[in-house]
């Protein structure tokens, strides 16, 4: 298998990502994420970000949603947004858990946990899809479970609680401000520790884009 030359991806302009994942699109709906039954911890995420109403399958990629809502550099993203068929001597099919954009750049986002990574199926599985990926110049971004510390994962959490309800119409507004309700000079506006969650969220997902996959699935 070819090293991955993931970091390149990451700099794929949003209008060229948004138009080869619509000549990637399968065509086939994507698999329900929130359903009445069913074992897995699956629900909707309240997002100020999100495109469309954002979903998780698991407490991983929620705490991921967590992690990108706070990041400032973040400036949208959209859950489970299609089916890909990726072409190759057998036909790829992928559904990536996230399409993420930063400022004017976009790539996809693939959460799981170090466990299920490490299996030999799953490895193989995805060192297809990011090669057949690569091909097209799109970056696959892996978040597991592991590499959200602890206690920025507490702390996001009570963050995001704390946070100021405001509705989805939010023409004009600075999503990035603990309440962007407020006018940006309003000196109620400011907290310390929401700021000090932004740069770190930042700095991680700043180190998680600089892991080539190698490590991952090599």
């Amino acid at each position: 298998m070819p090293k991955f030359r993931q970091c390149a991806a990451f700099n794929l302009r949003s209008e060229t990502f948004d138009g080869l994942l619509a000549k990637l699109d399968s065509g086939r709906k994507v698999v329900p994420v929130v359903t009445r039954t069913g074992a897995l911890v699956r629900g909707n995420f309240p997002s100020r970000k999100a495109i469309g109403i954002a979903k998780f399958q698991s407490l991983n990629e929620r705490n991921a949603l967590r992690l990108f809502e706070v990041a400032p550099t973040v400036s949208k993203f959209k859950t489970h947004p299609l089916v890909l068929r990726l072409p190759g001597l057998k036909d790829l099919h992928y559904t990536p858990d996230l399409a993420m954009y930063r400022a004017d750049k976009a790539f996809l986002v693939e959460v799981k946990s170090a466990y299920f990574l490490g299996q030999q199926e799953t490895k193989e599985r995805f060192q297809k899809i990011t090669h057949r990926l690569n091909e097209h110049g799109v970056g696959l971004l892996f978040v597991l479970d592991e590499d959200i510390p602890e206690q920025l994962a507490k702390t996001v959490e009570e963050l995001l609680h704390a946070r100021p309800v405001i509705g989805r119409a939010r023409k004009g507004k600075d999503v990035n401000r603990f309440d962007p309700s407020l006018d940006e000079m309003d000196e109620s506006n400011t907290n310390p520790k929401w700021t000090h969650a932004q740069v770190e969220c930042d700095e991680l997902l700043a180190r998680l884009m600089n892991r080539g996959p190698d490590q991952l699935i090599a």
